[in-house]
């Protein structure tokens, strides 16, 4: 994006301004420097005259640099509180008796970095858990947003059939997703890695601006054809199988796995002793 800007207009300054509608809008500020900026992503800034920005662990104590926390605002910008919601302005404005001072809780996750600017790290409610590991969003966002001509991107957790991650992309012309996925391998490990990918026209945004995630769309399931198994082993392993699951008349399309082939009970006559096979299949 700098450097798209500078192409716009190369004689100009930019400045990256970000903060909270309940404090002010703007309320921190990073002047991107002429040369190539090296972290993941723009860093957050400093808080701008009489606003003050805090990262504070899960017992609302101050971190030190380079260890992230969330984020909090104090100073002359902060709102009153929520007009007519007392419950929702007590959650998020309140006074810290160690600072002495008013804060609002942003949901922000963030740090400080060692010149004294806040790196921004996505949102807190947007930690998921897949496969026992903890998975920050916003990261696999920011790394797929360096790769070029994507302008949005929106990782979200599908829970069905299972749990898997789908990246939504916005770009200047259509993606490569096979390069795409091979260039998020060299960034990301591997349960990090989104499983679908979708490119839409625009994101669905909420009146804030920001992505309705509960507006995208979910992606289209996998199509497999189905075959016969081929062999007494794979007959007998239906079968077993088959009676673990209680796959038959009363639970249709079911899907078991074999090594490199997929067992399917999607037809509504098939019985345990009638078994068909998918080619190179998963667990559904």
């Amino acid at each position: 994006m700098p450097e798209r800007c500078r192409q716009w207009a190369p004689h100009s300054r930019f400045c990256s301004a970000g903060g909270a509608t309940e404090a002010a809008v703007f309320s921190i500020l990073y002047e991107v420097p002429q040369e190539p900026v090296r972290s993941v992503s723009i860093p957050y800034g400093k808080p701008l005259p009489h606003e003050r920005f805090y990262v504070l662990d899960a017992e609302l104590r101050p971190l030190p640099v380079g260890v992230k926390g969330e984020m909090y605002i104090a100073g002359e910008g902060l709102a009153r509180g929520y007009y007519a919601d007392a419950q929702r302005t007590a959650d998020s404005f309140f006074w810290h008796e160690h600072l002495q001072e008013r804060v609002y809780r942003t949901g922000d996750a963030g740090r400080f970095l060692s010149d004294g600017n806040l790196e921004f790290m996505g949102r807190i409610d947007q930690q998921v858990k897949v496969n026992g590991y903890r998975i920050e969003l916003g990261e696999i966002e920011n790394i797929t947003l360096s790769y070029p001509d994507i302008t949005m991107c929106c990782v979200v957790l599908i829970q069905h059939p299972q749990p898997y991650l789908a990246a939504y992309l916005v770009a200047t012309k259509a993606v490569d997703i096979q390069a795409l996925s091979q260039y998020l391998r060299g960034e990301l490990p591997q349960y990090m890695l989104p499983k679908a990918f979708i490119q839409l026209d625009s994101m669905p945004l909420t009146e804030n601006g920001k992505i309705a995630r509960k507006s995208l769309p979910l992606p289209e399931s996998e199509q497999r054809p189905l075959v016969a198994a081929e062999n007494d082993l794979e007959r007998e392993c239906c079968l077993i199988w088959g009676g673990i699951v209680e796959v038959g008349a009363r639970q249709r399309g079911r899907q078991l796995l074999l090594p490199g082939r997929q067992l399917h009970s999607g037809n509504p006559g098939l019985l345990p002793d009638q078994p068909q096979v998918t080619e190179g299949g998963h667990p559904g």
